[in-house]
Parts: C-alpha cells; structure tokens; sequence
C-alpha cells in the first residue's frame, strides 16, 4: 500500500512539471498576443434546399447557399449544408464554409465549418471554426459565435453578426 502510494505522489509530481509546460504552449487565444478579434456581418441567399428522409420525429435536410462575408473575413462562399429539423421545430445543423476572399487584407481560401441551432420561434446561432485553409491563408486558425439578425425585406437574404478570435502568424 505504501509503495502504491509513493507512485500515485511521483505521478502527481510528475504532472504537476508537465502541465503547466503544456498550458504555456497552447495559450488561450485571450493570453497570447498573436490572437486578435474578428467581427463582421455573413449574409446568405439559399441555392438549394431539399428535404431527404423523415425519421421518427426528425425531418433530415441538405442543400447549399451562397454567401457573403465583410468585416475581418471579406470575400464570397459557396455553403453546403445538411441538418435535421426536430417534430418540435428546433432545428440543427452544419455548414461547410468554403471560402475565398481576404482575412485581415491576407487573400486565400478557408473550409469554415459553421454550425447552426435554431428554436422553434426563429432565434438561430451557433459556432464557427476554422477547419484548413491555404494560399495566403494556409495558417488561419480561429473560431467564434454567430447570431441570426434577420432577413432583407423582401426576404430573399438572409445576415447573421459573427465574432470570434483569429490568428495569421
């Protein structure tokens, strides 16, 4: 019992040396002065929109959109998508981004992967992360939030405010 102790302790010790080496290589985005802030306005026309299989309560989806993006992130993509809508009329579902455009005036393209919940009364948000990019861009990293902000009036576009953190070392 005594020698299972003195391991467990040399274990704790050891982690204790380890850890924290490892948190300094991997700062948060908040502690390391090469993240700075994106913001800016994503706006979206739907191309295609299809209903696939129903499924108990779940009524699965998929199609693409294209849009556009301002702000830190300025360019064009084209944005397919796949999801399902609960019986409930939450919904769920994820967009692979596939940009071209400028990041901080740096051109290239990035695979963003965007994911969306809805509620049944039309408040839609979620995350996006960058997932690879390349040209210019091929060491984006960065993730945030997005917030549904409503639709042009006649209903065709569609904008969202998106925020978050990026890095171009």
């Amino acid at each position: 019992m005594k020698k299972k102790t003195i391991v467990l302790v040399a274990l704790a010790l050891l982690a204790g040396l380890v850890l924290p080496s490892t948190a300094a290589a991997t700062r948060s985005p908040q502690l390391d002065p090469r993240w700075a802030n994106a913001a800016g306005v994503w706006s979206w026309t739907e191309g295609e929109f299809i209903a696939d299989d129903l499924v108990g309560d779940r009524q699965y989806f998929h199609g693409h959109e294209h849009g556009t993006w301002t702000g830190t992130f300025e360019g064009t993509a084209f944005e397919p998508f796949f999801g399902y809508m609960f019986g409930t009329g939450r919904l769920w579902a994820v967009i692979m981004i596939d940009f071209t455009g400028t990041v901080d005036g740096v051109s290239g393209e990035a695979l963003i992967r965007l994911i969306v919940n809805a509620d049944p009364v039309g408040n839609m948000g979620g995350t996006w992360k960058v997932v690879r990019a390349t040209g210019g861009l091929r060491h984006l990293r960065g993730h945030g939030t997005w917030v549904y902000t409503g639709d042009s009036a006649d209903g065709l576009t569609s904008y969202a405010d998106y925020s978050g953190v990026f890095r171009l070392p």
